[in-house]
This record gives C-alpha cells, sequence and structure tokens, in this order.
C-alpha cells in the first residue's frame, strides 16, 4: 500500500451556499477509522469564507507547499465523496499528477442561437473527446469540486494556479478550476478522471439523479466553463 500524506481543504464559508453539507462532515470524521486511510499520514483544514473562490484556491496551495505532504486534496462544500475516496491514490500510476472522481455538475450548455441553458453532466472533458476503456481515462479538462494534486504539480507550474478570466464585459470566460487544468497541461502535466469512484454534489436535489438522464453530457462546450465560447458564431 502507498502511504503518501494527504492534506485536505474543505471550501467553506458562513453563507447558505457555503454550508457543510452533513454527509460532508460524516466523511471527514471518519477518515481515520475506515478502510485504508488507516495507515496514511492526513492533515485537514477548513478554507472558510475566503472569496472569491479563485483566491481561495489559490491560498489552500499556498498552505499545503508550506506542509510536508505529498497531495493536495480540495472538497468543496456541497460535496459528498464515498468513504473510500482516498483509495484513488492507491489506484493511480505515478504519471498521474491530477486525479479527479467522477462527479456530476450543472452546465450551461449552449443548442444552436438560443440563450444557454441548465443542464446536468458530468464534471469532466475527456481528451480527444472519448472516454477510455477501463477505471481510468486521460482528461483535458475537469472540475475541481473534489481534486488531488500531487506536490510536484505545484512546483512545476507558476503563479497564479487559479484564476477567473473575463471577457471584456466582465462575463466570466473561463473558471479558476480550467484555467489551473489548462495551465497544467501547458506545464506537461496529466489529468486523470476515475469512473468507480464516485463523489455525490448536492444543490437543491442530488444531481447525480438529473445527470442520469443526461446521458452523454460532460464540460465539453459549455458556456461560462470554456475558454472563448462566447466567440462561437452560430450556425
Amino acid at each position: 500500500m502507498k502511504s503518501e500524506s494527504v492534506f485536505i481543504f474543505v471550501l467553506c464559508g458562513a453563507e447558505r451556499d457555503g454550508w457543510i453539507v452533513p454527509g460532508l462532515l460524516g466523511f471527514l470524521m471518519g477518515l481515520r477509522n475506515s478502510g485504508p486511510t488507516v495507515r496514511r499520514e492526513i492533515s485537514l483544514e477548513l478554507m472558510y469564507n475566503v472569496r472569491p473562490v479563485d483566491a481561495a484556491r489559490n491560498a489552500i496551495a499556498k498552505k499545503f507547499l508550506a506542509s510536508e505532504c505529498e497531495w493536495l486534496c480540495m472538497i468543496d462544500n456541497d460535496m459528498l465523496p464515498h468513504p473510500n475516496l482516498l483509495e484513488i491514490l492507491d489506484r493511480a500510476g505515478e504519471h498521474m499528477d491530477i486525479l479527479v472522481p467522477k462527479f456530476y455538475v450543472t452546465l450551461n450548455v449552449l443548442r444552436g442561437q438560443s440563450a444557454p441553458q441548465l443542464d446536468v453532466g458530468i464534471g469532466w472533458q475527456p481528451m480527444n473527446g472519448k472516454l477510455e476503456p477501463g477505471e481510468w481515462s486521460e482528461l483535458s479538462l475537469a472540475s475541481s469540486g473534489t481534486m488531488l494534486v500531487r506536490r510536484a504539480a505545484f512546483e512545476r507550474m507558476e503563479k497564479p494556479f487559479f484564476r477567473f478570466v473575463y471577457d471584456e464585459e466582465g462575463r466570466v470566460q473561463e473558471c479558476e478550476d480550467l484555467f489551473f487544468c489548462r495551465k497544467a497541461r501547458e506545464a506537461g502535466l496529466s489529468i486523470w478522471g476515475n469512473q468507480s469512484i464516485y463523489v455525490e454534489h448536492f444543490k437543491t436535489l442530488p444531481l447525480s439523479l438529473p445527470g442520469r438522464s443526461s446521458q452523454g453530457l460532460d464540460l465539453r462546450g459549455v458556456a461560462g466553463r470554456v475558454p472563448a465560447i462566447f466567440d462561437r458564431k452560430p450556425r
């Protein structure tokens, strides 16, 4: 069994959209008492009430790099990992720099010339637009709702690690997590999605419920999450 240490940060806040879902508290309390995590050194901290979220994630990276931990695990306040989440580290190859379990996200999807419509899809974009068979699939983009990053990955990247990118009218063209993924790939790092380890994502209801009826959707072609999406010309 691998024994790399993990620093877990939970992004949360004082307002309703920052409250921690109860199940996440249960996951955190059980980390040292279940499964393979018993033999893994774990540190835990709340990144509390830091806004905007790109500033919070950059603060997390700074604190992580000041520690001696080998892996950073970021978990948003509305995510509920399965108790086996950290097994993803034992299953990962040495060439895998950034790991993302499977979870659903809300998407603003452009369909033709109509305004973006809200839908639900998987929080990643596979390389070459197609998931690979088996447990792991290499990604070009991924949401950071739950994401694990090697120390060496940050050491190969330039700051800022996370940043929102806006157009001239102040609309978000690229979210902070996709900015991070783009910079990571430019630095020669690899991003991998695990199709066996699942994390629930809560909004008004668990996103897996509508997500399972939206087959095939992911981060491809998503307004407000993919660079230059507003430059797309209608067909």
